[in-house]
């Protein structure tokens, strides 16, 4: 028999002497470049207010020592988190109460409910179907719990509240027990997904997933203890910015318009945008009344933007903008059905995002004229608008012929909440899936939403340049 072993061992040997001695170059050869060469690490600094990141974050020098949106601002309160979406919410009031009274009629079996609206009678970990459907049943329909509803960013809806029983995942009575129709609320999330988005504001009853990572309202102001036949309210502030304003001497809603305005301000986002993705915001504070005044008047002109209820209508030099065009001699019912591919039904009552069609292109010389005109109504030159606005511009189709043209493509891409506001919007209300052409009115809510982030991006200088006269001075909270 042949010695295998004592054939083997040389041949090993050989081999680890081979790698001993690669290994022997490559330490001499990294050695020398250590000693020939700037270090390629540097010290790792944690910082806790940070989060502990590993990877260095982008941040001002003064920004720590700022407060905290909470700090300003203690009263908040999650959305309402509706679950169920396909049974206790619609675009419309009348399709959502027929649609209750329905699964409140005992007359309807639970298999043609669930067929009516599937899913509805689908037991989870913490909705008994039957039972909650047959507790509701003894005591009928209630008007009064139809409310208006932000549903998501630039999109309200209607929602039927339930406060009993798990009908909603998470009714939050606390705070629709404070709500007031006249009050506004930011919503924000503590942390981002992925970059940092500033805050919405609404009048209507939030829902949790205004921000995709779960949204917290904070109040301009809130209920205080009620007396008999009188209801109070008192602004949302701390102690210790109550003390600030007051040394100040300004209307507390300053400071929750100051701090809007701030935290969609491009410098503030940009120098910030590593710390912003760590913790709630943290808001610099004006040192004289006339910086915190100008800025909240900069941030009251965002609520009245970013409120899909406001009043506003661009008009004028806005109107080339997402002017619906339809084919000549066309059918307006065929011509408003969506059918471009915007959103098509996931898993449960979940509405997936399709790619729709929006083809982008550069200006047309004409629209670069229109461009020019409304860049100097807002005392922009043509290259600011077009550095703000982007210089591109997409047309988004309803169907193959019909489309809203020129939206600029930064207007195309933004985001609030986590989501890319209009194509969000739109996959909602693919054809399929809404059962219905689009309304005249709806066709053309598209165009001022088009118009009034035009119009947000437009104020970033005038938001800079306030953003940069406050930093000099800018103040702390004082001590309670």
């Amino acid at each position: 028999m042949r010695n295998t072993r004592s054939r083997q061992t040389p041949a090993v040997l050989h081999y680890r002497d081979f790698d001993e001695a690669r290994a022997s170059e490559r330490r001499e050869s990294l050695t020398q470049s250590i000693a020939t060469h700037e270090p390629r690490y540097s010290p790792l600094t944690l910082s806790s207010a940070l989060g502990l990141p590993f990877k260095p974050r982008v941040v001002a020098t003064d920004y720590l020592k700022w407060p905290r949106v909470p700090e300003l601002f203690p009263e908040s309160f999650p959305g309402v988190q509706s679950g169920r979406d396909d049974l206790v919410t619609d675009i419309s009031s009348e399709n959502l109460e027929k649609r209750i009274r329905n699964y409140l009629n005992p007359q309807f079996s639970h298999a043609e409910m669930d067929a009516l609206v599937p899913g509805t009678m689908i037991d989870t970990n913490r909705f008994r179907a039957t039972e909650v459907r047959v507790a509701l049943q003894t005591r009928g329909f209630r008007p009064w719990q139809i409310l208006p509803f932000a549903y998501r960013p630039y999109d309200n809806r209607w929602l039927y509240w339930e406060p009993t029983t798990k009908l909603l995942d998470e009714k939050r009575e606390e705070y629709v027990r404070q709500y007031r129709t006249d009050v506004p609320v930011m919503y924000l999330a503590q942390k981002n997904r992925k970059a940092f988005d500033p805050p919405g504001t609404t009048y209507l009853i939030a829902n949790r997933h205004l921000n995709e990572r779960g949204a917290n309202v904070f109040p301009l102001s809130t209920m205080g203890e009620p007396l008999p036949g009188h209801v109070e309210s008192r602004t949302n502030v701390s102690e210790g910015a109550a003390r600030y304003l007051s040394e100040l001497k300004i209307e507390n809603s300053s400071l929750f318009f100051h701090s809007l305005a701030i935290m969609h301000t491009p410098q503030y986002r940009t120098e910030n945008s590593g710390a912003l993705m760590s913790d709630w915001p943290r808001i610099p504070l004006p040192a004289t009344a006339d910086l915190l005044a100008h800025s909240a008047a900069l941030g009251r002109r965002l609520a009245e933007l970013l409120d899909a209820e406001s009043s506003i209508r661009l008009t004028g030099e806005w109107s080339f903008l997402a002017a619906l065009k339809l084919p000549k001699n066309s059918d307006l019912e065929n011509a408003l059905k969506l059918t471009a591919g915007w959103g098509y039904r996931g898993q449960g009552s979940t509405v997936m995002p399709g790619q729709g069609l929006s083809p982008e292109r550069q200006w047309s010389a004409v629209e670069r004229e229109k461009l020019a005109a409304l860049a100097t109504a807002q005392s922009l030159t043509l290259e600011d608008a077009l550095a703000l606005l982007g210089e591109s511009c997409v047309d988004s189709h309803l169907t193959g012929e019909s489309f809203w043209p020129a939206i600029p493509i930064n207007v195309w891409n933004y985001t609030l909440g986590g989501y890319q506001v209009l194509k969000k919007w739109l996959s909602y209300r693919e054809f399929p899936l809404l059962g219905r052409p689009l309304h005249s009115e709806e066709a053309a809510y598209v165009a001022q939403v088009v118009r009034r982030i035009a119009a947000i991006l437009l104020l970033g200088p005038a938001l800079d340049a306030s953003y940069l006269a406050i930093l000099p001075t800018a103040t702390v909270l004082p001590t309670v």
